[in-house]
């Protein structure tokens, strides 16, 4: 029960329309949901070192620009609410500054950091450490896989 050549190709092409459109859609995404990532001041408790810390900076997006002992300056990529709850939870955090303790959302008066964020820090999938580059290049093999298979057949329609 195998495939003809020609059922065969005309999966692979539908599969190049799917990555193609995988790849539209993200770069759309990127474009209209782009913006500076907002700068916040961690105060970390006494006996938590760096390594203790980076758990906890991979897990709510939280990307360092400064470090002084126990104050650490970031970039939030991750602004939503439920993010910023766990965050203020942490025990091993003594305070967060720039950050409304009634609605969980960052002030508007925060400066921007030196970082920017995109839709796709806050989408469970996509926060993936990975995940988007992962995703990227499986869409580019499939379109170059595509493109391999095509290429002979039209260059024999063409002759």
């Amino acid at each position: 029960m195998g495939f003809s050549g020609r059922s065969r190709l005309s999966i692979i092409r539908g599969a190049a329309v799917i990555a193609l459109t995988v790849l539209a859609s993200l770069s759309a995404a990127y474009y209209l949901t782009y913006e500076p990532a907002p700068q916040i001041t961690v105060m970390w408790r006494d006996d938590d070192g760096p390594a203790a810390r980076r758990p906890i900076e991979r897990h709510h997006k939280l990307v360092p620009t400064f470090e002084d002992q126990r104050r650490v300056v970031y970039d939030l990529l991750d602004t939503r609410p439920s993010n910023i709850r766990e965050l203020l939870a942490q025990r091993d955090i003594e305070d967060v500054s720039s950050i409304d303790r009634q609605t969980f959302m960052i002030r508007p008066d925060t400066p921007y950091g030196a970082g920017w964020m995109w839709i796709g820090n806050r989408l469970p999938v996509l926060r993936i450490s990975g995940a988007v580059p992962a995703l990227l290049a499986g869409c580019a093999l499939i379109i170059l896989y595509a493109l391999a298979l095509e290429w002979p057949v039209r260059r024999r329609a063409r002759e």
